[in-house]
Parts: C-alpha cells; sequence; structure tokens
C-alpha cells in the first residue's frame, strides 16, 4: 500500500492535471463563444458567415465537455436524484456512495478504452472533418484523456471513502 506521502503527491499531481485540463477548456469555451459571435456578426452585418465555424465548434465543444468532467467530479457537481438515498442509514450511503464509484469507474473505463481504439482506427483511415479538413483522431483521445482523469478522481474518492472509514 502506498504511503501517506506518495498517496499525497499522487492527489496533488491528479488536481493540477485536472485544473489544467478544466483552463484548457475553459479557453476553448473562449474561443468557441468569440467564433459565433464572429461568425454571427459577420453572417448578419456583411452576408459573409465564417466558413466552417460549426463544424469547428462541434469539434472544440468535445474537448470542452470532456476535458471539465474530472473537475466537476472532483468538485462533486454532477447531478444526484437523492430521494431514496436520503432515507438510508450511515452504512448503506457508503455503501452504495462506494459501489456506484466502482461502477462508474468500470463504465468510464470502458469509455476511454473504446475512445483510443476509436482515435488509432481513426489515425490509420486518415479520416478529417467534412468542411476544415480537421483529423478527427485527435478529438477521440481528448475524449479518452477526460474519462481518464475522470476515472482517476473517481478512483481517487473510493480510496479516499475506504481512508476515511479506516480513521473513523
Amino acid at each position: 500500500m502506498m504511503g501517506h506521502d506518495t498517496w499525497g503527491r499522487y492527489e496533488g499531481g491528479l488536481a493540477r492535471t485536472v485544473k489544467i485540463l478544466n483552463m484548457c477548456g475553459m479557453a476553448l469555451l473562449l474561443g468557441v463563444a468569440i467564433i459565433v459571435t464572429s461568425d454571427v456578426v459577420l453572417r448578419y452585418a456583411f452576408g459573409r458567415p465564417l466558413t466552417g465555424s460549426n463544424e469547428f465548434c462541434e469539434l472544440m465543444m468535445i474537448v470542452i465537455v470532456y476535458f471539465a468532467m474530472a473537475r466537476v467530479e472532483e468538485q462533486k457537481g454532477h447531478i444526484r436524484v437523492d430521494l431514496v438515498y436520503q432515507l438510508l442509514p450511515a452504512r448503506a450511503k457508503t455503501a452504495l456512495d462506494r459501489t456506484m464509484v466502482i461502477l462508474g469507474i468500470a463504465i468510464a473505463s470502458m469509455v476511454v478504452w473504446e475512445a483510443s481504439v476509436t482515435a488509432m482506427r481513426l489515425f490509420k483511415i486518415g479520416k478529417i472533418s467534412d468542411i476544415l479538413g480537421i483529423p478527427i483522431a485527435p478529438f477521440h483521445l481528448a475524449m479518452a484523456f477526460g474519462f481518464a482523469a475522470f476515472c482517476l478522481v473517481m478512483f481517487s474518492d473510493l480510496v479516499r471513502s475506504f481512508s476515511e472509514k479506516a480513521e473513523a
């Protein structure tokens, strides 16, 4: 088992990585907002829309969404429906929380795998977007990377839930 010092470094590095991913997503969101605004102004003021702006924004949204997932998990910002959950005793809540995290890790890991396999296949065939000719594979890799960070945050939460139980 890793010592507290090693685990602390792992969590610190993960937190920094998640923060960087989130900041990249926010920067891309700003870029998308600028492109959409420019497209609207050019379209309606000058009758000259930006060619491929919708396609570019669609591709950027992939990165924006998946790079933010780990940060949202870190802040416990994902939606939960807890009508029944709040009625459960503490031990049942803990067991349910751990089970859901394990299932989340399993499902997200499958997404990481499939997105990676798809990205490699798209790299091999040279798939590009229809209008701008942007390679599609890097966006699948971004999805895989975002989901991998999401998995690592959930794993960290799971380990922390067991260590909090041991310390209590």
